[in-house]
């Protein structure tokens, strides 16, 4: 028995790490995030930095149609609605989904501003600025008319509206 106990223990040691050993994880890489970013036009406050988020909620989920392209004066920014069908978003007394140029704004502004995450005719996701809201619209800053590259079919254009994250 004496003679058996040491191999049984250098079996158990050797074996130890296999047991305890853990399969590896492997997940889907997500990539990275483009973010168009504009320079402040008269009137309106500096963004110092905005960072898409990749994993917070989506705040709204559907399928809009692109509209026209209005390119920015003196080499601004341009912008580009997108509309939407059976919804109805808050415009007064604040834009739901657009940061109130007006710190004493009543209710008071939000402080987090919003991006449109839209999927592009090769699948990949896009995040734009939102500077603006109507009831059934948003207006998003651009450098190009986006119809190059996501579509242009009525209501066929995938948009996911969630949070950013800000850097001060």
């Amino acid at each position: 028995m004496k003679a058996i106990t040491p191999i049984i223990c250098a079996v158990t040691t050797a074996l130890a790490p296999l047991a305890s050993a853990q399969n590896p994880v492997y997940t889907i890489p997500q990539g990275y995030t483009k973010v168009s970013l504009a320079t402040p036009t008269a009137g309106e406050t500096a963004l110092t930095a905005i960072s898409a988020t990749l994993l917070q909620d989506i705040e709204f989920a559907g399928n809009g149609s692109l509209g026209a392209f209005t390119d920015g004066a003196d080499g601004a920014i341009g912008s580009q609605v997108i509309s939407f069908s059976a919804v109805n978003w808050t415009t007064t007394p604040t834009q739901q989904w657009a940061i109130s140029a007006d710190p004493a704004a009543v209710p008071p502004r939000r402080a987090v501003p919003f991006v449109v995450y839209l999927v592009d005719n090769n699948g990949a996701e896009e995040a734009f600025s939102i500077v603006s809201n109507t009831a059934d619209s948003i207006t998003i800053r651009t450098t190009e008319d986006l119809s190059t590259r996501f579509s242009s079919t009525a209501s066929a254009l995938s948009a996911k509206i969630r949070k950013a994250n800000t850097f001060s």
